[in-house]
């Protein structure tokens, strides 16, 4: 195995072929192919993208079975040939392979890949989900609440819209080095996260009956230093705090303490709180000093929304709230 992997970076730099795109037919017969073994696989594909993508998740069969990150994966190594030694090392060695091989399909340049294998390296803890998150409810599929936005609600339609507005536009800039392209790129990642609160607005009231959004109307020195929404759940006494991720937005991290954790830590989760207290308005500090409580009584919930798009049409995916798993062990 060893000597067809090497044999396999040999060769992909002089690669040309493109990866198996969007038809998840091939791609399952491919994995039906590798669980039968190597040899099989490789009677069905000489192509060596597509092998080192199978062979690099060799070790974690949940992965591996998924068109989606094989996709994923098989792109990233067909866009940086000269990285692959360094990618397939950087996700063997990952305790979040899933995220990480999200992080590696939306980097821009070669330099973006790197910066992401190298905070890869630096975080201190992973995020880890709940799968006790909501037993009874039907719409929960392996841990995850799945609403399958069909149809969905003329506020987020709307926002799609719009978004598939920058995106046309966006196909008309030839030049992907110009201002207007990184502008009309932002702008749609804009729309993205919008969807993703507005899907958060109207979900987490049907998940928790009696929880009302808490007004964000407080002056923080930057966005990045607050939290997407708060809610508070008067039945159960407890906040609920999200962060909302649109379209191939990534789970981000925050120094705490001197190191780096990953969102829906404990860590992060108080690093914003202190953030909150140290920076904020009164309206701020008032909010952080109820949530710090709340960490205490372990009367908080930290969940993770995403509302991705389909890639070719820009349709609106099933948005998936999952529950991060916290420790309460901080004080």
């Amino acid at each position: 195995m060893k000597q067809i992997i090497l044999f396999l970076l040999f060769l992909l730099p002089f690669f040309s072929a493109k990866a198996i795109s969007g038809d998840p037919c091939k791609w399952s017969a491919l994995i039906e192919a590798c669980k039968k073994g190597g040899e099989e696989l490789e009677k069905l594909t000489s192509d060596p993208i597509i092998l080192i993508t199978f062979y690099t998740l060799e070790k974690n069969s949940i992965i591996r079975s998924s068109p989606e990150y094989l996709e994923n994966l098989s792109n990233v190594y067909q866009e940086y040939p000269q990285l692959v030694g360094e990618i397939k090392a950087g996700i063997q060695a990952s305790q979040s392979k899933k995220n990480l091989i999200s992080n590696l399909s939306t980097a821009e340049n070669e330099t973006a890949v790197r910066e992401i294998l190298a905070e890869q390296k630096s975080i201190e803890k992973f995020a880890k989900f709940d799968d006790s998150f909501l037993p009874d409810d039907p719409k929960i599929i392996d841990g995850v609440y799945i609403e399958q936005q069909d149809p969905a609600s003329d506020a987020l339609n709307a926002i799609k819209e719009e978004r598939d507005k920058y995106r046309n536009a966006l196909k008309e800039i030839e030049d992907k080095t110009s201002s207007d392209y990184k502008t009309t790129k932002n702008k749609i990642g804009l729309e993205s996260e919008k969807a993703a609160e507005k899907a958060s607005d109207e979900l987490i009231p049907e998940i928790y009956n009696d929880a009302t959004m808490k007004p964000l109307e407080f002056v923080m020195p930057g966005k990045s230093g607050q939290f997407d929404r708060i809610y508070y759940d008067t039945k159960n006494k407890k906040f609920i705090i999200v962060e909302a991720k649109g379209g191939s937005s990534k789970i981000g991290t925050r120094l705490y303490e001197q190191k780096n954790y990953e969102q829906g830590t404990d860590e992060y989760l108080l690093s914003i709180i202190d953030h909150m207290q140290e920076r904020g308005d009164q309206n701020a500090k008032d909010l952080a000093d109820e949530l710090s409580v709340a960490y205490d009584a372990k009367k908080i919930d930290y969940l993770l929304v995403k509302q991705e798009f389909n890639t070719n049409t820009g349709a609106l995916k099933p948005t998936k709230i999952s529950k991060f798993k916290l420790e309460f062990n901080k004080q």
